[in-house]
């Protein structure tokens, strides 16, 4: 586990120990997602509708293992012991070559993740910019913008309020990378 400040907030990336069988299902369930309903084009390539969730398959499998990494990972840096927490909205994006995902943010949640599943060295990195930075008389010797390394199988969680995307995918596949959000209610 490798863990930076960020703004200064937590980036915590991880890996998950994937077997050649888990990716072999991961690959056809993405097939089926783009023949399905849940399936949407978008300027920057697809992505899976948010709101009706992935198909209880390898996906949804996936999803699972990435909220276990995230409990025992967040559990290293909080007292997470007396909240419940919960993985939502798991979702796919794909980025074709020359695109790139735009700034997001969601103040209503806890935690957002993502792992690549398809991606090379000159895909998409996930970058952070700092909005909330002044602007000081003379040169700027703060980084308002961090960027995460696409690694195949990689993990990164980051808080929710911290504008996040993808920058421009160099490479020449499409960058497939499944997204999540995290809430963290107090168990009752």
């Amino acid at each position: 586990m490798k863990t930076y400040n960020l703004f200064p907030n937590y980036l915590i990336e991880d890996k998950a120990e994937l077997t050649s069988e888990i990716v072999l299902s991961l690959k056809k369930d993405i097939e089926e997602v783009k023949k399905s309903a849940l399936y949407e084009e978008t300027t920057y390539g697809w992505r899976s509708n948010r709101k009706t969730g992935l198909p209880q398959t390898a996906l949804k499998s996936l999803s699972l293992l990435a909220g276990n990494y995230f409990s025992k990972d967040i559990g290293k840096l909080f007292d997470t012991r007396n909240l419940n927490i919960d993985i939502i909205e798991p979702y796919l994006i794909s980025i074709k070559p020359g695109a790139y995902y735009p700034l997001d943010v969601d103040i209503r949640r806890w935690f957002n993740g993502c792992i690549w599943l398809q991606t090379s060295n000159k895909g998409s990195h996930l970058y952070f910019k700092d909005f909330n930075a002044r602007q000081f008389l003379g040169p700027d010797c703060v980084d308002r913008e961090f960027h995460a390394s696409p690694v195949k199988h990689k993990m990164c969680f980051w808080p929710s309020n911290v504008p996040s995307g993808f920058t421009t995918n160099k490479s020449q596949i499409d960058n497939i990378i499944m997204c999540f959000t995290f809430r963290a209610p107090v168990k009752i």
